[in-house]
């Protein structure tokens, strides 16, 4: 009998945890998805300027104006 009582009650403790699995994703309507979005813009900025740092950094070198490049990026 217990069981009866006990099951409905593991079964409501357990909704608030599934609700709302659907926050990995990029939702302006939303303050976890606005973050999301913006972790995503940031990452694929990030990436982009690391391309170009491949590019840039062994062409500044050859011009002899690699370190300085260095000490500005840094700065």
């Amino acid at each position: 009998m217990r069981f009866v009582y006990l099951f409905p009650l593991l079964l409501l403790h357990s909704l608030p945890a599934t609700a709302r699995n659907d926050y990995h994703r990029c939702d302006p309507s939303t303050q976890i998805g606005i973050n999301f979005c913006a972790h995503e813009e940031w990452m694929a900025a990030d990436a982009e300027l690391n391309r170009l740092w491949g590019v840039v950094k062994p062409r500044a070198d050859a011009r002899g104006t690699g370190q300085a490049l260095l000490n500005e990026q840094r700065a």
